[in-house]
């Protein structure tokens, strides 16, 4: 159940976190595009207004802006500054002390009332 339910919601994931959804978005601006330009004018000059960039509509610039600000994410995580010391500070956490009362060992002897019979008993061999 879990491989039926799961793998799309993985897919769905991996897909967003390269930036899938725009991807999408971009492909029905396009789509949009080619028709509204169609109604005007030839199918050929509606796919070239569409591609030459010079005629964005409304979700394109929403589009452009949305990578923008992701690409904006992206430098800042890369402008780390580098420090050509390498000091490794080690952090060592000792264990709390806590003092172990052994318990007190009591050997008692057991004392038999009679003594083993001599010469002890063999088995006899058959």
């Amino acid at each position: 159940m879990f491989r039926v339910v799961g793998r799309p919601f993985v897919v769905l994931a991996l897909c967003l976190s390269i930036g899938g959804h725009l991807l999408g978005l971009q492909s029905i601006a396009w789509a949009k595009m080619v028709v509204n330009y169609a109604q005007r004018c030839s199918i050929k000059e509606a796919i070239v207004q569409t591609f030459d960039g010079h005629h964005p509509c409304d979700l394109c610039k929403q589009i452009g802006k949305a990578r923008d600000a992701e690409n904006k994410q992206e430098r800042r995580v890369v402008n780390i500054k580098t420090d050509l010391v390498c000091t490794v500070r080690q952090v060592v956490f000792l264990p709390r002390v806590v003092p172990l009362e052994y318990l007190e060992l009591i050997n008692q002897s057991v004392c038999r009332s009679q003594e083993p019979p001599s010469p002890p008993p063999r088995a006899q061999l058959a």
